[in-house]
C-alpha cells in the first residue's frame, strides 16, 4: 500500500494538492464523487489520512448517500477515524481546495500517475533486493512488472468507431478464410461448439452444478479436448490436488475404472491401457496449479504462462473456494468481488476463463430438479457478470433406476452473443467422464 513512510533519502512521487482537490471535489457533490470512485482506489493516495477519507466517501456512495461534510463526519466519527485525519476542520479544508469540475480529470490523472510511479519504484526496489540475493523469482516478477506497465499504459484509452469497424472487418475476413465455424477455443463437444463457436477470447464462462454432478470431470474433459486441438491452457484447482486430477484424467483416457486406479488392483490388460493413456496425456500442453488461493495469485500464474507458453484458456475449480475475505462484508459481497475480478482477468489476458460454481440447494427441492439462473450460489452477480452460464443436470443422480441412466444435459442458460438450449451428453460414471452422443443424420 502506498503511504508516506518513504525512504528518508528518496521521497516517493506524490502531489498533496492534487489529492486534496480530488477529495474536496467529492464532498457535497454526488456526480464528482462517482467520477473519483470509478477512477481511483484508497491506495492511490499518498497521504495516510486521505485513505480513510476516501473509504468513507466510497461507503456512503455505495449506500446511495451524498458524501457531504456532515455525512462523512458522522461516518468517520462512528468508525473512530475522524480525529486521526484532523477532524471536521480538515474536511472543511478539503472542501475549500476544490474549485471547478473542469480540472477534476486533470487532478485525478495526477494522483493516479503519482500512485503508479510509487508502485513502480517500490517494485523495482524489491526486484533489486531479490536479484542481489540470487533469487530467481526476480525474473518472473520483472516480467510481471513489465506486463503491468503495458496494461496500465493502454487502459482507458477510447477508440473511435472507424477503428473499431476496421478491426471488426479484419476479424470477419480472418474467420471467413479459416473456413471453420469454431472461432474460439474448441471444447471437443460438437453440439456445444456448434452453439458457442468455441470458448471465445475474453469470455467469462460459468459451469455450475450441484455436488457430484460432474463439474470437475466436464471441465477436465474440455481442457484436454482443447489441448488436443493445439490450445494450451491452465487448470487452477482449489478443490482437488494435481495427483487426484491426474488419476481422474488417466481413468477417462484409459477407460480403466477409477476405483482400480485408486486401489492399484489392476489386471495386466489394465496396465497396458494405462501405459498407453499416459503416453497420450503426457504430450498435452496443460498446466495444473493446485496452490493458488487468491485471484491475485491466479493472475500472476496466468500472466507467466501467457508470456512463456501462450496459453489460450484458463479453468478455475471452483469460484466459491477462492479466498478473498473482506472484513465486515457478507459472503455474497465477497463472491461478487471474486466474480468481477475473474471477469477482469479474462479481459486482461484475452483468454476464456471457464469458472466452476456451486448451485444452491433449491434445485433439490423442486420437481424435476432442473437448475435455473436463480440457483447460482452466493451471488446474483455471477449471472450478471458471466458471458455464458452452463448447468450440468443428470436425471440418474436423482433417479438411478430411471430411463436416463448414463446421460446428462448440458444446459446453456445464458449466452450473451448466442443461442441458449440443452445439449445431450453421455456420462460414464466408472471413469467420471463425459462423451459426445452420436451425431444424428440430417
Amino acid at each position: 500500500m502506498a503511504n508516506a513512510k518513504a525512504d528518508k533519502q528518496v521521497q516517493l512521487p506524490h502531489n498533496v494538492d492534487a489529492e486534496m482537490t480530488v477529495l474536496g471535489a467529492c464532498l457535497g457533490n454526488e456526480h464528482e464523487s462517482d467520477i473519483v470512485i470509478a477512477s481511483l482506489g484508497a491506495d492511490d493516495f499518498y497521504v495516510p489520512k486521505h485513505q480513510p477519507i476516501f473509504n468513507a466517501i466510497a461507503r456512503l456512495r455505495a449506500d446511495d448517500r451524498i458524501p457531504d461534510l456532515i455525512t462523512v463526519t458522522e461516518l468517520m466519527r462512528r468508525e473512530g477515524t475522524l480525529d486521526k485525519v484532523g477532524g471536521s476542520v480538515y474536511l472543511s479544508e478539503l472542501m475549500d481546495s476544490y474549485v471547478t469540475i473542469s480540472t477534476l480529470d486533470q487532478h485525478i490523472e495526477t494522483v493516479r500517475t503519482k500512485s503508479q510511479l510509487r508502485k513502480v519504484a517500490k517494485r523495482c526496489k524489491q526486484l533489486i533486493e531479490l536479484a542481489l540475493a540470487g533469487d530467481e523469482a526476480a525474473i518472473d516478477q520483472a516480467q510481471a512488472l513489465g506486463y503491468d506497465l503495458a496494461v496500465q499504459a493502454t487502459t482507458g484509452q477510447p477508440v473511435d468507431y472507424a477503428t473499431i469497424m476496421t478491426e471488426v472487418w479484419d476479424l470477419v475476413e480472418e474467420r471467413h478464410k479459416a473456413k471453420t465455424p469454431i472461432t474460439g477455443v474448441p471444447t471437443g463437444f460438437w453440439a456445444l461448439d456448434a452453439m458457442t463457436s468455441g470458448m471465445q477470447p475474453g469470455d467469462y464462462i460459468i459451469l455450475a452444478a450441484r455436488p457430484s454432478m460432474g463439474k470437475t470431470a466436464l471441465a477436465l474433459n474440455i481442457a484436454e479436448n482443447a489441448a488436443r486441438k493445439g490450445c494450451p491452457g491452465l487448470f487452477i484447482s482449489l478443490e482437488m490436488s494435481r495427483l487426484a486430477l491426474g488419476q481422474r484424467s488417466l481413468s477417462a483416457a484409459s477407460l480403466v475404472n477409477m476405483q482400480k486406479i485408486r486401489t492399484g488392483l489392476c489386471h495386466e490388460s489394465d496396465f497396458a491401457r494405462l501405459s498407453s493413456a499416459i503416453g497420450r496425456l503426457s504430450g498435452l500442453p496443460i498446466w495444473i496449479d493446485d496452490t493458488s488461493r487468491r485471484v491475485a495469485e491466479m493472475r500472476a500464474v496466468t500472466r507467466r504462462l501467457v508470456a512463456q507458453h501462450g496459453i489460450r484458456w484458463v479453468a478455475i475449480d471452483y469460484l466459491q473456494l477462492i479466498d478473498e475475505s473482506l472484513p465486515g462484508r457478507s459472503r455474497e459481497q465477497e463472491v461478487s468481488l471474486i466474480s468481477r475480478q475473474v471477469k477482469s482477468m479474462a479481459r486482461e489476458f484475452n483468454v476464456p476463463i471457464l469458472a466452476l460454481s456451486q448451485l444452491s440447494r433449491a434445485t433439490t427441492q423442486r420437481t424435476g430438479h432442473r437448475p435455473s439462473l436463480a440457483d447460482l450460489r452466493d451471488s446474483g452477480s455471477l449471472e450478471q457478470d458471466a458471458d455464458v452460464v452452463m448447468f450440468i443436470h443428470r436425471d440418474d443422480y436423482y433417479d438411478p433406476c430411471g430411463d436416463h441412466k448414463g446421460t446428462a444435459d448440458l444446459i446453456i442458460a445464458k449466452q450473451r452473443n448466442g443461442p441458449t438450449g440443452d445439449i445431450e451428453l453421455i456420462w460414464d460414471a466408472a471413469t467420471t467422464s463425459f462423451r459426445n452422443v452420436e451425431r444424428r443424420a440430417g
